[in-house]
């Protein structure tokens, strides 16, 4: 299994700078498809009565990553006395967009609400390799040894279109939301560097607050929806460049020089 052509010539800087090859970080781009299933608890009040209830709705959402991987036992061999195992820790800058829901609460004659939403999270994930559990229990199954259970979670944002009515009055919400998430999940390595992965995650994008009105400057109360997702994921991972980690501390880094030394 051989890894797909990376950028060259940052590889060779590295073997040049003398690091060894022993110790390194691989970059990667992922691309994710999911099934999320949206959930809102509605809460308010108008003038004549209150607003409540909860629905849920699906759809299907769609983005990608851009992340960094390493082993812990290369990273760090130890910390305060304890070595480190040689799980794979994997950092990333995750978006994904696509989700639609539409949602009918209580209140009046029921509130129907449209919500779409993008999320952008810095996330954290964990890769334990299953095999050593597997043949334990099982004996050794060679397909299996390149399965592994991968656990984390992440925050940032969340981008909130909300347009909610109940066919007398309308109110719109459009901003931007801290969202968190957390989830685990199957990962299966087919090459050296391509790895299939299939998970579960639980999202929460936080509330959104409309005001309602009956007009143009008549305001009739408030309508907000508390907002979570349960979200199946399956996504695609290439990793496209491998660097020694020495070579992605920044004290190491120096600029190139130009010219002729005097």
């Amino acid at each position: 299994m051989s890894r797909p052509p990376a950028l060259v010539a940052w590889i060779l800087l590295g073997w040049l700078g003398g690091a060894g090859p022993a110790s390194a970080a691989d970059l990667y781009l992922a691309g994710n498809l999911l099934i999320s299933s949206g959930s809102a608890e509605a809460s308010g009040s108008t003038d004549f009565f209150e607003v409540s209830g909860e629905d849920g709705d699906s759809s299907p959402a769609l983005g990608g990553a851009f992340g960094l991987s390493f082993a812990m036992d290369e990273a760090a061999p130890e910390i305060w006395g304890v070595e480190m195992p040689g799980w794979t820790v994997r950092t990333e800058l995750e978006a994904l967009g696509g989700r639609d829901w539409e949602l009918r609460t209580d209140g009046g004659d029921g509130f129907f609400s449209d919500v779409d939403s993008w999320s952008m999270l810095t996330n954290v994930w964990l890769e334990v390799p299953a095999h050593p559990m597997i043949a334990w229990a099982f004996g050794r199954i060679p397909t299996l040894e390149f399965l592994n259970v991968w656990a984390g979670g992440g925050m940032g944002l969340a981008m909130l279109d909300v347009v909610t009515t109940d066919n007398v009055s309308r109110g719109e919400d459009d901003g931007i939301n801290f969202a968190w998430q957390l989830g685990a999940g199957l990962g299966y390595e087919f090459t050296d560097w391509a790895t299939f992965s299939v998970g579960y995650r639980y999202l929460d994008l936080g509330e959104a607050e409309t005001e309602l009105k009956l007009g143009p400057g008549a305001s009739l109360g408030t309508h907000t929806l508390d907002l979570g997702a349960h979200e199946l994921v399956s996504g695609l991972r290439i990793e496209f460049y491998s660097s020694p980690l020495a070579e992605l501390i920044p004290e190491r880094w120096s600029l190139p020089r130009f010219g002729r030394e005097r």
